[in-house]
């Protein structure tokens, strides 16, 4: 039982041994024949070894005896082993050659294998000491290798990163740019350069500039990519500070005042917007100009000369705008290279205001040297910092004797501390005082300045000097004092006129009351027949004459009264349309004999007023009786009256000789009337017109004359709003 295992277990390895070999036979480009018999070998040991193992089971014997014969034992012995160890032999024999030629060829394999692992060796030193990212993947897009910049950068092992995708290594939109661009150089060949941006490890982004091209079989199908990706990032922040750098002059340029113009010569190359500005043109116009097209003729030999020189000192000069105005400069100038070339870079300042204000300040200051009033500036506290020369013809003291004192040198006691005060109170509040001071002369004598004081405040609100105007106004004092005694004695003298006038008319109105009484009842007859025609005409002419001297008293006691105010109104609630009416009604019959015409305006919507009744219709008739007077036969007189929202009115205007302008005002006075051929033949003793105004100024309101010579007059009375009946 133990030898037919051992059978059985050595046909099972011979049967294994013909697999191997027959699987593990080599190319036929070997020339490896022997081969062949040592399969052939192997395969008659196995079949002899198999014999072998039938021998155990007779029932299979059977069908390998032939009469006497066993074919068995004779396959087995002579074909089987005798046959396999020949074969096995001879490809032994013919094996020995061809396995002398293999190990040729795996010894050139091992040392094309060894430069293969030197030159890779040699890559990859070579690629680790390149200054750049280099990384390689296969047609999938999985990387197959890179160089230690690259692990460095993304902060990974090279084991974790092999056969790992964009995807897989990096956030999506960046891995996104990476894919696009792997896509790009495996249509196109390559790829131009691209830039992304990704965070380091250390949390600081990395700037790249990427290239990628794409690698082939031997075949020409695509085998994968390989990538080159710079570190940029100091470029990027090169170039970052470039442009703010650039960006922070060209706003300083901009926002500079002073117009900045670069030039070769008269060539001109760039200019900033003051400079644009300042000259009026766009920049396309600017650069194309020359020299003379920005500097006037006056002024063009010394910039000229200042750019032949290169000077770069300051000089002024006369420049010329587009719209050819002029205005003037100060020209800085600075020689410098640019791009490799001589350029000059000259700064333009526009000074035409700052001469405008210089010659303003000179004008001011002669006008405080030559003002005929005191000017005395000081400081915030009182201490004297400049006086005009004015002030030492007033005071007597020379600038050097003031100056860093306070002004208490002119104090002459008259003003007193609580007054003083009160200044400084003022004037500290940023107010304006104003006010006389009795001052004391350097010589000993008195005299009088009318003083205002104002405050000189800076940009911050800050008080800085205090500035005081003074007039001199002794002799002003002293023909004032003299005028209020004039006055004192005026008004005494205009008492006892208006005192004489009134007890005068009082005396003369009784005996004429009579006269014109006596004169009516003699012209009427009413005792009896007269005799003679000519006594008619005599009592007229008597009655007419008193007529007109009681009127003339009246008027006179009436200014009289009205001068020394005793005239009071009765005020009461009046018709306006009445009024104007009944005074039209008194006045018609001298209308009539004059031949004049009368037109009454829109009256009919005037409203009731507060006034005095007896004084309103005086004014009217005291106007409508000028208009006759004055309105020669033919003329015209209007009658207009209205209101508005401050005030009523009533207008009487004709179309009479009319006012010269020179004396609107004069006619207003007492005892005065228009000088003329027309006021000669009429009689009048010029009161009425300023009974009339003085009349209205008790109201409140005011009398109006307009007129032109030769054309008529327009009389108005006014009323204040406040005096009509709501």
């Amino acid at each position: 039982m133990l030898d037919l295992t051992a059978e059985i277990f050595r046909t099972a390895v011979l049967i294994t041994l013909v697999g191997v070999v027959i699987w593990r036979r080599p190319a036929q480009d070997l020339a490896f024949r022997g081969w062949n018999f040592i399969t052939a070998g192997f395969v008659l040991l196995a079949v002899a070894s198999l014999l072998d193992v039938s021998d155990n089971f007779p029932q299979l014997n059977k069908f390998l005896i032939v009469g006497d014969t066993a074919y068995q034992a004779i396959l087995e012995k002579m074909v089987g082993y005798l046959g396999g160890a020949i074969f096995l032999f001879i490809g032994i024999i013919r094996a020995v050659p061809s396995f002398q030629k293999l190990n040729q060829q795996i010894k050139r394999l091992e040392e094309a294998e060894s430069a293969v692992e030197q030159h890779n060796h040699f890559l990859q030193t070579l690629l680790d000491a390149v200054p750049a990212q280099i990384y390689f993947k296969d047609q999938d897009g999985k990387y197959l290798g890179c160089n230690k910049l690259f692990l460095k950068n993304i902060g990974l092992e090279l084991d974790q990163i092999i056969g790992k995708t964009s995807h897989e290594l990096f956030p999506k939109e960046l891995a996104d740019t990476f894919i696009a661009a792997d896509q790009q150089a495996i249509y196109a060949g390559m790829t131009d350069e691209g830039t992304a941006v990704f965070t380091r490890p250390d949390g600081s982004d990395m700037h790249i500039l990427m290239h990628k091209a794409r690698y082939n079989n031997t075949d020409g199908t695509f085998a994968g990519l390989i990538g080159v990706s710079v570190d940029i990032s100091e470029r990027i922040r090169a170039e970052e500070n470039l442009r703010v750098s650039e960006e922070r002059l060209r706003r300083l340029s901009e926002l500079s005042n002073e117009g900045i113009i670069i030039h070769a010569d008269d060539v001109m190359s760039d200019c900033n917007d003051a400079a644009m500005r300042m000259f009026g043109y766009e920049y396309e116009e600017m650069i194309l100009l020359q020299v003379e097209d920005l500097i006037a003729p006056e002024s063009l030999g010394e910039v000229r000369n200042a750019i032949n020189t290169k000077k770069t000192g300051a000089y002024e000069a006369i420049c010329i705008r587009k719209d050819q105005s002029r205005f003037e400069v100060s020209i800085t100038a600075k020689n410098s290279v640019l791009d490799g070339e001589n350029n000059r870079i000259t700064f333009i300042r526009d000074i035409s205001a700052q001469k405008e204000v210089e010659g303003r300040l000179r004008k001011l200051s002669k006008a405080i040297e030559q003002n005929p009033a005191v000017i005395q500036i000081t400081d915030p506290n009182g201490v004297v910092e400049y006086v005009n020369p004015k002030f030492t013809d007033v005071t007597g003291y020379s600038p050097d004797e003031v100056i860093g004192k306070t002004p208490s040198v002119l104090k002459s006691g008259h003003t007193t501390e609580v007054q003083y005060k009160e200044l400084w109170e003022t004037i500290s509040n940023g107010h304006v005082w104003t006010g006389v001071f009795k001052n004391k002369h350097k010589n000993g004598d008195y005299f009088w300045e009318r003083a205002s004081i104002s405050s000189v405040v800076n940009d911050q609100g800050e008080i800085t000097n205090y500035v005081a105007t003074k007039e001199d106004i002794t002799k002003q004092r002293e023909a004032e004092a003299q005028l209020r005694q004039a006055k004192e004695s005026a008004e005494v003298a205009n008492r006892a006129k208006s005192e004489f006038l009134a007890n005068m008319s009082h005396e003369l109105r009784t005996p004429l009351n009579a006269i014109i009484g006596f004169s009516e009842l003699m012209e009427r007859e009413v005792f009896g027949p007269l005799g003679s025609e000519r006594y008619h005409d005599y009592l007229s002419d008597i009655r007419n004459s008193g007529d007109h001297l009681l009127n003339l008293i009246n008027d006179i006691l009436d200014l009289s009264k009205i001068e020394a105010g005793e005239f009071s109104l009765n005020e009461e609630e009046i018709d306006l349309q009445n009024l104007i009416n009944s005074s039209i009604t008194i006045i018609r019959p001298r209308l009539d004999s004059g031949e004049l015409d009368l037109e009454i305006g829109s009256t009919a919507s005037l409203p009731n007023v507060y006034a005095d009744e007896r004084g309103i219709k005086q004014i009217l008739i005291n106007l409508l009786s000028n208009s006759v007077k004055f309105t020669p036969a033919g003329g015209k007189i209007t009658i207009n009256a209205g209101r508005d929202e401050d005030t009523i009115f009533i207008q009487v205007t004709d179309t009479g000789i009319g006012i010269p302008q020179e004396l609107l005002q004069d006619v207003m006075s007492p005892f005065i009337q228009v000088d003329g051929a027309m006021t000669r033949q009429v009689q009048g003793t010029g009161l009425g017109l300023s009974i009339s105004q003085k009349l209205c100024l008790l109201h409140n309101g005011s009398l109006r004359l307009s007129s032109e010579e030769g054309k008529g007059t327009t009389a108005s009375i006014i009323l204040p709003a406040n005096r009509i009946v709501q």
